[in-house]
């Protein structure tokens, strides 16, 4: 499935190729002190032959700051996805997705 590069500031995580992953909130809910909270990413970068996964979280308080909080060689997107969903308290709900130009 393709779909449209997600709005700013996630946007900025991710080229054409890319696949992005909203995972969702850690919010109060979580127990997490407000500069730990945000909205989580999972991005896997298509550049060149060797892929790359990172995990993101965009800070509530300013957008623009964006925090790498996982990296890892190849395809590590289910790896990323269950740490997230079991130390950070997030929950998957959209399916990983290639980024259309």
């Amino acid at each position: 499935m393709t779909t449209r590069c997600p709005a700013a500031p996630a946007a900025l995580l991710v080229r054409p190729g890319d696949r992005a992953m909203r995972m969702g909130m850690i919010g109060e809910g979580a127990g997490r002190r407000p500069r730990e909270r945000g909205e989580v990413w999972i991005v896997v970068h298509a550049a060149g032959v060797e892929r790359w996964t990172h995990l993101y979280r965009i800070d509530p308080r300013d957008p623009r700051t964006v925090h790498l909080l996982r990296a890892g060689a190849g395809d590590r997107a289910a790896a990323f996805a269950g740490w997230a969903a079991e130390v950070l308290g997030v929950e998957t709900f959209e399916a990983l997705r290639r980024l259309a130009a």
